[in-house]
């Protein structure tokens, strides 16, 4: 079955207006505003930017970004503030809440992923396995993105002592930056 693959240039992606929840700013007065640049079953890709201010951000659903430009200082349950900038990834697992503040300005890629319950989730990683195992699913599109991306940022994940796979790589940056 052939699918389309999607492309973007950020800077010709015209964005619609999104505002964050009222309730949300803590100060400042941050416009946000959000393009859906595809969808596959439970993941979604979107462009997203956003003026200065400060806000509580809660996540509905995993979520990794990818700072385009610009820089956020996060605060995840009152630790120290930590800065993301231009190339740095986040991974953010559904139900996380933190303090957003950003100076200028951001524009970062997301990937959601929308949690199936957990009967549905067993019963859809049983097929996935059993058809892996029968040779009729080879490597996933996910597998084969992150693959591309840490073979292009290799040198940011070596470990001296030990080979890991590319999402235990991932793992681990999310963790030594946690």
């Amino acid at each position: 079955m052939y699918q389309e693959i999607v492309s973007a240039i950020p800077e010709n992606i015209e964005l619609e207006d999104v505002p964050i929840p009222r309730e949300w700013i803590l100060s400042g007065d941050p416009e946000s505003r959000v393009k859906r640049l595809g969808k596959n079953g439970e993941w979604t890709a979107v462009l997203w930017e956003c003026s200065a201010g400060r806000f509580s951000w809660t996540y509905p659903e995993d979520e990794a970004i990818l700072i385009i430009d610009g820089e956020i200082f996060q605060m995840i349950d009152g630790a120290t503030e930590r800065r993301l900038g231009p190339g740095d990834v986040g991974i953010f697992p559904a139900g996380t809440v933190c303090k957003w503040r950003i100076d200028r300005y951001l524009k970062k890629v997301a990937i959601l992923r929308q949690r199936q319950p957990r009967p549905v989730a067993f019963v859809l990683s049983l097929w996935t396995r059993l058809q892996r195992a029968l040779g009729l699913l080879k490597e996933s599109r996910l597998d084969r993105a992150l693959n591309a991306f840490a073979t292009q940022n290799a040198d940011k994940f070596t470990n001296k002592n030990a080979q890991f796979s590319h999402r235990q790589q991932l793992r681990l940056t999310r963790a030594t930056h946690a």
